[in-house]
């Protein structure tokens, strides 16, 4: 004689989601229409964004050329300002200065 329980049987089959494919038809379709809908939202939005980095990109392009441009003609003027030479000056004074 066993007192031994055996667990209870269950239909393994009704706790599996992927063994049965829907039913309804109209909840297929609708699904279906919502997953394409999410995709080419999505897409949508990574094209838009795609498109705003590329226009911030060409800003900061634009921004940095002018920095060095400013950059450049900041480093011409000092070296015009020390290699000015005020009326009465002769080239020996100008050329001590510049050499400090």
């Amino acid at each position: 004689m066993s007192f031994r329980r055996e667990p209870p049987r269950h239909d393994d089959a009704a706790y599996d989601t992927l063994a049965f494919s829907m039913r309804s038809r109209a909840a297929r379709l609708g699904f279906g229409a919502a997953a394409l809908i999410a995709i080419g939202a999505a897409g949508f939005f990574l094209f838009r964004s795609e498109q705003q980095i590329a226009v911030l990109k060409s800003t900061l392009r634009g921004f940095d050329v002018h920095a060095r441009e400013t950059t450049d003609a900041i480093g011409e003027l000092r070296v015009a300002q020390q290699a000015y030479v005020a009326e009465g000056q002769g080239l020996a004074t100008t050329s001590r200065a510049a050499s400090r």
